[in-house]
């Protein structure tokens, strides 16, 4: 079986690059590092006799939430690379294609401390199902990243009503300990290990967070299930910035033996921060996996890692 993953030098690509050649696949990659113009989009614009069993389609210009934020054409980009992989899959280039959108592509009204869903109305934030997403009266999702992602269902969709097998999957937070330090879960990690207790945003901002090897091992069983509808990646957890820092403090204490009080934490209020609450409904999921790593496990294994142990 032969695969080809783009954005195989980013976070969820390069795992997913060594989950199918453990597998005995054949696995080529695609990555924009050094540019769209460079890699991804001459390879779907060229006329290609090869043809894949799997494309798993990683590549975006993304970044923490800083870049997602600043003004920039990652918009354009994002929605170009994702119109030339459908395109070129549909003439012959995939039978299967796996592609990642995002929990930023759910409405923002519904992540606020105080969602309102219609005049005169409204409720708590709760966690957030695939049917919250309607393409027939859309609401405003996070960010031009947001847009992209929504941009790209809408092609999937398509390329499905075209003949083209395609699972559309919705990762909330994934993590690990080998993510880059622009997102949040590795960069407090290690401020906790440094006993700098601050985070990013007002208290009570949470977030559903799901461990890599759970992102991969869940997007197999809907690829292998065939599963046609969007499925969320997520546990249905929410864990708040400020308790997710403490665990890790604990955790590191207890891992090196170091003893003193967890102190407080500090909330830095004027840094980018993102939606209030985002937290996904996992029932969809749970019909075809369960995520085996609960927070507070995979805070160990990353400080592990860390620690070289």
């Amino acid at each position: 079986m032969k695969a080809l993953v783009t954005g195989d030098r980013g976070f969820i690509g390069r795992h997913f690059v060594n989950f199918l050649k453990a597998k005995d696949w054949e696995v080529y990659g695609l990555d924009i590092a050094n540019g769209a113009d460079e890699d991804c989009i001459p390879f779907f614009v060229e006329d290609t006799d090869e043809q894949y069993d799997l494309v798993v389609h990683c590549a975006y210009e993304v970044g923490g939430r800083k870049h997602i934020d600043d003004t920039n054409m990652a918009l354009a980009t994002n929605v170009l690379l994702d119109a030339a992989m459908f395109r070129w899959a549909l003439n012959g280039g995939a039978k299967a294609v796996i592609y990642y959108s995002s929990s930023a592509a759910y409405p923002i009204h519904l992540q606020q401390r105080w969602c309102t869903t219609c005049p005169g109305e409204g409720h708590p934030p709760r966690r957030l199902s695939e049917e919250d997403i309607d393409f027939s009266a859309l609401a405003q999702p996070d960010a031009d990243y947001g847009w992209a992602k929504l941009t790209g269902e809408r092609i999937a969709r398509r390329a499905q009503a075209l003949g083209l097998r395609v699972h559309i999957l919705r990762p909330f937070s994934g993590y690990g300990s080998d993510q880059s330090d622009d997102y949040p879960f590795p960069s407090i990690v290690k401020r906790a290990m440094r006993n700098e207790l601050e985070v990013w945003g007002p208290p009570g901002q949470t977030r559903d967070w799901i461990h890599i090897d759970d992102v991969i091992r869940g997007s197999w069983a809907i690829y292998q299930q065939n599963v046609q509808e969007p499925v969320n990646l997520c546990t249905g957890v929410g864990t708040e910035m400020g308790d997710l820092i403490q665990a890790a403090r604990n955790i590191y204490q207890r891992l090196t033996g170091e003893t003193g009080e967890v102190g407080e934490v500090t909330y830095i209020h004027d840094a980018p921060t993102g939606v209030y609450y985002r937290v996904g409904d996992p029932s969809k999921l749970r019909q075809y996996y369960v995520p085996k790593i609960s927070i507070l496990q995979g805070i160990q294994l990353a400080l592990e890692d860390y620690l070289g142990r």
